[in-house]
Order: structure tokens, then sequence, then C-alpha cells
């Protein structure tokens, strides 16, 4: 626990209000938060990583319980809560659903018109691929995200020339990736799959790129989208703290 969320338990322990972790996407209290599985601390050490300098990683703090969210989704919702009203009426789509976000998103925004899409996921409403998202008409959309997909895609630029086509006028999105802080530049060879030579690059065994964050913002804007960034400053740090996030956490929201 760094120096500053600390700082903060301390100032309300004096006020007599303790911080109880409450999951965004569930709303249940968590007692703790469950560690990142130990696979991935293991392929790390294996090739040299000793320091977590990913922007939007909870090691120790990674997955709610009861709900299974991971902490960037706990930040999604914290971000669509602050975007849209319980009794608003707005058209969604999820690529690669996550069960957690699909429960909050029904349990909370009753009018919403939720759909899924996925190239490879059963039971979705749009089987797709984010290059070539032909099913859905131009403006469909008032909000999407699109979380952790990008980064296992050959083509990501078109991948996201396809989700600001589908994006109303109005409309925005939240477009994740893991992003690198040590990295200055994107790494990226989608002829490259060799499984082990993919975790030492690109952190995973289906990634073909890893992202800078300047990079990761430039391709965005490249193709049409205005970047906003929430972060600690929009959230709170109570919230922060509440679910479990890394100080440096960021979703980055586009229209």
């Amino acid at each position: 626990m760094n120096f500053l969320k600390k700082f903060v338990r301390e100032i309300l322990k004096k006020n007599d209000e303790p911080i109880k972790k409450i999951c965004a996407c569930c709303g249940k209290e968590v007692e703790a938060y469950d560690p990142i599985p130990q696979l991935y601390i293991d392929m790390a050490k294996k090739f040299g990583v000793t320091k977590n300098t990913y922007e939007m990683l909870s090691i120790d703090e990674y997955t709610c319980p009861h709900c299974q969210s991971a902490d960037r989704e706990r930040a999604y919702a914290l971000t669509i809560k602050k975007l849209f009203k319980p009794d608003d009426n707005f058209k969604v789509l999820e690529i690669a659903p996550r069960p957690c976000i699909t429960n909050f998103i029904e349990n909370n925004f009753k009018f919403a018109e939720y759909k899924t899409g996925d190239l490879f996921m059963p039971d979705v409403d749009y089987k797709l691929d984010i290059t070539n998202m032909e099913q859905i008409p131009d403006k469909h959309f008032d909000f999407f995200i699109c979380s952790h997909v990008l980064e296992h895609v050959d083509d990501d630029i078109k991948a996201m020339k396809e989700l600001k086509r589908i994006l109303s006028p109005k409309g925005c999105g939240i477009a994740v990736v893991p992003i690198d802080l040590s990295r200055t530049e994107i790494d990226e060879d989608p002829a490259c799959t060799d499984a082990e030579e993919r975790w030492r690059r690109f952190g995973q065994d289906d990634h073909v790129r890893a992202y800078s964050k300047q990079g990761f913002i430039e391709r965005l804007k490249t193709c049409g989208f205005k970047v906003k960034e929430y972060d600690k400053k929009i959230f709170g740090e109570r919230a922060m703290i509440e679910n479990g996030l890394a100080e440096t956490s960021v979703v980055y929201l586009v229209a």
C-alpha cells in the first residue's frame, strides 16, 4: 500500500470513518480483493520483470471474490456511473463481454439496450470481427466498451476506425488496453507466434503488441477519436481505495 493510501486511511480513521471495500460492479462489501493469478507473477519473474509498470494493474487487489471483476472493470463501473443516470435510455455494445459488466449494466440501467459482440465467444448478440463489423450500421451505438481486446488484433487501427464508425455523433466509449508506462513506443509483431516470445515482448501469449501510453493515445486520435482520461482526480481517492485501484489507473473515454 503506498503512502497516499496510508495517509487517507489515517485521516478517515481519525474521523471514525473506516474505509470499507465495496465493489463498484456488484455493490457488495469485500473483506479483501484477491491477488492476480500466480501465472502472471511467475511469467514476469521468468522474463526478469521485477516491477509493476502497468498503468492499471493492482496486483494485490485484482479480483472481486463475489463477481470476479478485475480492477479495471471496477474502474469501468465507476466511469459508467458518472456518464449515465439510472433511467437513461442508451444503446451500448460490449466487445468480448464480461459477466460482471453485463450484470452491472442490466442491474443499474434498466432502460439501456445492451448488446454483446465477439468473434469466438458463444451466446453473443453479434458474431463479429472487430476490424469489420459489417453487421452494425453506422452511428448505431451511443456507448461501447472495448477492454483488453485491441492488443489481440492484428490491425488495431482498422478496429479503432470501426469503433468510431458505429458510434453515434454524441456517443462515447471506453477503450482500454494494457499500457506499460516504462515503454516509450509500441512494440508489435502480429507475425510472432511463439508463445514464450509473446510473453517476453507483449506480456501474454495471445497478445500481438505491447502499448506505450503515448502510442495508444496517438492511434486513437489518428482514427478520429477525442480522448479523455478518467483517473483518480475524477473518481476520488475514496472510490480508488474502495475498489482496490492502483494510483495510476486510467480509463480512456473516447468520442
